[in-house]
């Protein structure tokens, strides 16, 4: 059965890679997010019923879908094009350059995530944006959370992302990244999340979206 389900999945993903990595992802950020949310519903330690906030779930799977997952699967395709063939060095580059990759990938995650709940604003409610506010939260989240979230990128995606460039075919990185990306996009979750700079002031439009989950 699983045999059969992972070798229909692999002719999806040669055939439609893109559509089909973008699916993945959507379904790991989904999972990588309400994890978190239920993480820091259990450290509330409340007797409330644990609820899903879909607005902020929207938000995480709206950067995995239109931005995250396209761009690193180009940016595979690139290292592949420039170091083919899979020698110590050219591996050692490829994980240094996917590393480097964290410093502004992982800042523009923080100037979307103050963002978001404004361009919704702006989108739905014709309120203006707040661009200064905006930069603000934005600049002191970076400042708060950037250098640590680098350093615990590191950490965790040398060994993966060495695994991926020495062993796994280019037409399947996106999914060894993916499986992997369930622990990170959790991490990501939390500390985007964390109380204070995102939270506090997030927009008047925005309506807290959720549903019941039985824990």
């Amino acid at each position: 059965m699983l045999r059969s389900v992972a070798k229909s999945y692999t002719r999806v993903l040669e055939r439609y890679p893109l559509a089909t990595n973008v699916s993945s992802a959507f379904v790991i950020f989904t999972v990588g997010d309400i994890s978190a949310q239920y993480i820091e519903y259990k450290e509330r330690k409340t007797a409330d019923p644990f609820m899903v906030d879909a607005f902020r779930l929207g938000k995480l799977i709206n950067w995995s879908v239109f931005i995250y997952t396209p761009v690193f699967m180009k940016l595979y395709q690139v290292f592949d094009c420039w170091w083919p063939k899979k020698t110590p060095l050219n591996i050692a580059r490829k994980v240094l350059s996917a590393s480097a990759s964290a410093v502004p990938t992982n800042a523009i995650f923080f100037g979307y995530n103050a963002a978001y709940p404004h361009l919704v604003d702006f989108a739905f409610g014709g309120i203006d944006l707040p661009v200064q506010k905006i930069q603000d939260k934005a600049a002191k989240k970076c400042s708060d959370e950037l250098v640590n979230t680098i350093k615990a990128s590191m950490v965790f995606w040398w060994p993966v992302n060495a695994l991926n460039f020495f062993f796994i075919p280019g037409t399947y990185r996106s999914v060894w990244t993916s499986a992997w990306s369930v622990v990170w996009s959790t991490y990501l979750s939390l500390i985007a999340h964390r109380p204070g700079v995102v939270r506090e002031g997030e927009g008047k439009l925005r309506h807290r979206l959720t549903f019941n989950v039985e824990t």
